[in-house]
């Protein structure tokens, strides 16, 4: 790996942290490590245990504005879950993610599994987060600036081999 802001490019420490500050996922872990919801405001697991729906909470916006959508956190996922140490576990058993509307994420399965709520709200995660569809389009072996996000962080500068500044 390469020292980048791309977390799906990179997996150095500075990335994840870089990446937990600015971007939203779709889970988080409490201090229990129980996943809580972050972006999704409600989700359901279809009677197979295969379909899983997730309704994300209204108003969530990228740093320049623009509408966080559930096809830019699918698109950020397929290409996240290829490099994810939880996302390698998860592709094994995925036959699709895509936004099935704009505010609705679905998930489906070819088996259950029961990690699949952990995995997204894993704290190093690399693929469990919304990225702007300029990132998302890249090739992974292309690396994408990594500076818009969705998180509580906004990124404003990176002086390389000195600091990142943020601003909340």
């Amino acid at each position: 790996d390469q020292l980048g802001l791309d977390p799906a490019f990179s997996s150095y420490y500075q990335t994840q942290q870089h990446s937990i500050m600015i971007n939203d996922f779709l889970f988080s872990m409490d201090a229990d490590l129980v996943p809580q919801m972050q972006m999704v405001d409600e989700w359901t697991v279809g009677t197979d245990g295969k379909v899983y729906s997730f309704k994300l909470r209204k108003g969530l916006r990228f740093h320049d504005g623009r509408a966080v959508e559930a096809g830019h956190i699918a698109a950020a996922m397929n290409r996240g879950i290829k490099v994810d140490t939880y996302g390698k576990k998860v592709a094994k058993f995925v036959v699709s993610m895509e936004g099935a509307d704009a505010s609705t994420l679905r998930i489906t399965l070819d088996r259950p599994i029961g990690m699949l709520i952990q995995a997204l709200a894993y704290a190093s995660s690399r693929f469990a987060l919304s990225m702007p569809p300029e990132y998302t389009s890249l090739p992974i072996k292309e690396q994408s600036a990594g500076e818009i996000g969705s998180g509580p962080w906004k990124f404003v500068e990176w002086k390389v081999g000195d600091q990142i500044n943020y601003e909340r």
